[in-house]
């Protein structure tokens, strides 16, 4: 993870944010009172939904059972839009 100083992230805060939500990176902005980190829109999301599934315990046994499904038991994205599911 990249860092910065407040000031620094401050004086080019418009070139900071562009650049995070090109590259999907997070910024560690750090003061002398304590530090902050900086990540894009799709990132928060992510995080956000990685902690919803997590949080639910009936979500998290059906990903956990699926990842033990074989290749052959599975369905096809092409099957998938094909029999709207």
């Amino acid at each position: 993870m990249k860092s910065t100083t407040a000031e620094n992230f401050s004086d080019n805060l418009s070139e900071m944010i562009d650049e995070l939500i090109k590259s999907n990176e997070q910024l560690k902005v750090t003061t002398e009172t304590g530090n902050v980190v900086v990540l894009s829109e799709s990132d928060y999301n992510g995080i956000m939904e990685t902690l919803r599934i997590y949080s639910n315990s009936q979500e998290k046994e059906k990903i956990i059972e699926g990842l033990h499904t074989k290749i052959d038991d599975c369905v096809s994205g092409d099957e998938i839009n094909r029999n709207n599911f």
